[in-house]
């Protein structure tokens, strides 16, 4: 059994959607770290998925252990590290967002968690963790991470010294109107939302 201070690489499986990092139930014990390390090939896929320039580096830590205050639960102290380049959105220039933020995760078996219609958001922006499900015997750490990182996009990246004199409109036109061949820059929110639909990088393998 590792040492709850010590370091681990958990599986990982590649996908075409980005990070594959499971850790099994049976290996955290009391308490575990967790480093992910992510490859060139899997910064391009979320990269790609989340409609970024680039993504130069992402790393992510996390600390796991049981709940104790619910019995198939699992805490997790998480922490991202990334750098990225956005387009601007008056521009389109590229514009660089470094990233290191802390990350609180409570992982929920699935059927345990409450539907969307029925969540308080008074009680859920009260709340001092996210709450993720999880199926099986496995946490998808990379997941996560990677839905963690969609959250830490800014959603109006603006180089510094564009004004609106410099706009460039990404919005496409209505249909049969002047400029139909622009093209509209993705959202990464409906990107994340995508994420969440389809099971995540991961899922499958």
């Amino acid at each position: 059994m590792p040492s709850p201070t010590q370091p681990e690489h958990p599986s990982r499986g590649a996908t075409g959607s980005g990070l594959a990092t499971r850790l099994p139930l049976s290996r955290i014990g009391k308490g575990m770290k967790v480093v992910i390390a992510t490859t060139a090939e899997e910064r391009q896929d979320l990269a790609k998925r989340f409609s970024l320039l680039s993504l130069s580096a992402l790393k992510g830590d996390f600390d796991v252990r049981p709940d104790p205050s619910r019995p198939g639960a699992w805490v997790a102290e998480g922490h991202i590290d990334a750098v990225l380049e956005q387009p601007c959105v008056i521009t389109g220039a590229a514009v660089r967002q470094d990233v290191s933020e802390d990350f609180p995760l409570r992982f929920i078996p699935e059927e345990e968690m409450e539907p969307d219609e029925a969540v308080d958001i008074e009680t859920l922006l009260a709340s001092e963790r996210d709450d993720v499900p999880y199926t099986g015997h496995t946490l998808e750490l990379g997941k996560a991470l990677a839905e963690q990182l969609a959250l830490c996009l800014d959603p109006y990246p603006r180089a510094a010294g564009a004004g609106m004199e410099n706009h460039v409109d990404l919005t496409p036109p209505d249909e049969g109107t002047e400029g139909a061949g622009e093209v509209k820059r993705p959202n990464p929110f409906a990107a994340l939302a995508a994420l969440k639909k389809d099971g995540g990088p991961g899922e499958g393998t």
